[in-house]
């Protein structure tokens, strides 16, 4: 009994030198190990945005935007980076039902991107975001506007290089109105109204 009792004192004496030799050996390998922050490298979340512009189909100017729940059909991309990364504040919550239609060029500088979405089940509405190429939303203008609860309302516009026509038609009474609104666009992107 007491050769066991020894035996086991002896082993535990000599584990115990060994987790000291043990240690030393840790602290030594990790004061060789390289700064965690020198080998982490910063993952850049600035998406640009003009990659995202790919694969959108550009419209030739001049272009009548009539967009309506007879030819809308859920035409476009759903691309929720580039909503979210122009901050566009739709109306709408979904951004997903934010379809992108198409783009236009109105110079070398300002291009201009159509958005159609519903703001409701039977409201559709396109805008169009106005973009200069530091990627920063200039202006924007509701485009197209249509409703099927009654019928009764339309919009839609003539899309040219320098300027946008906007036809706001009331079909409520018996003789259909129209109103109309001419905007100027400026070379910086701005829309100015003009004088009817």
């Amino acid at each position: 009994m007491r050769t066991i009792g020894l035996a086991f004192i002896i082993l535990l004496f000599f584990s115990g030198c060994q987790s000291e030799k043990k240690k030393e050996e840790v602290k030594d390998t990790v004061g060789t190990l390289p700064k965690l922050d020198t080998l982490v490298k910063e993952i850049s979340t600035d998406i640009g945005v003009d990659s995202l512009f790919k694969g959108i189909p550009e419209q030739a100017l001049p272009y009548v935007d009539s967009t309506n729940f007879d030819n809308f059909k859920q035409q476009g991309i759903s691309n929720p980076t580039l909503i979210t990364l122009l901050k566009f504040q739709a109306d709408y919550p979904n951004l997903e039902d934010i379809k992108i239609r198409y783009q236009v060029r109105f110079s070398d500088d300002i291009r201009g991107l159509v958005i159609t979405y519903p703001i409701s089940g039977q409201e559709l509405n396109t805008t169009l975001i106005i973009i200069n190429n530091n990627n920063q939303v200039v202006d924007e203008m509701e485009i197209a506007y249509d409703e099927i609860a009654e019928s009764a309302i339309r919009e839609l516009t003539l899309i040219e290089k320098d300027k946008l026509s906007i036809e706001h038609w009331n079909y409520f009474s018996e003789e259909p109105t129209v109103k109309r609104k001419v905007y100027s666009i400026r070379a910086d992107g701005k829309l100015v109204p003009l004088k009817n």
